[in-house]
């Protein structure tokens, strides 16, 4: 990489000293890795992208670098098979009904 700018820079700048590696981030931290694997999101990083207490992050091992990002939990429900064909009895239209539908739709053409 070829940096074609340099800033002066102290230790507690927040400013990257290379701004076309930097371009949109905080300056890169070190952080420590508890006896149980747990680290601390710095509170800026947090607050930046919207991360609270409880939430889900989506790690990403990238070969010689891990990338965290914000996720999303979704609710899955699982049916079983006689659930799901009581819900298509309960959908099934009688013959009138059927025809009429198929009225509409022919006329509308």
């Amino acid at each position: 990489m070829v940096v074609t700018e340099f800033r002066k820079f102290r230790k507690y700048d927040k400013v990257c000293p290379f701004p076309l590696h930097c371009a949109g981030t905080e300056m890169p931290q070190s952080l420590i890795v508890s006896s149980r694997g747990q680290i601390t999101l710095p509170a800026t990083t947090r607050k930046r992208l919207g991360i609270k207490g409880g939430d889900a992050v989506i790690m990403e091992d990238r070969g010689n670098e891990i990338v965290l990002k914000p996720g999303v939990l979704l609710e899955i429900q699982h049916f079983d098979d006689s659930q799901i064909a009581q819900w298509d009895a309960d959908d099934k239209l009688d013959e009138h009904e059927r025809r009429r539908i198929l009225e509409a739709l022919t006329a509308a053409k």
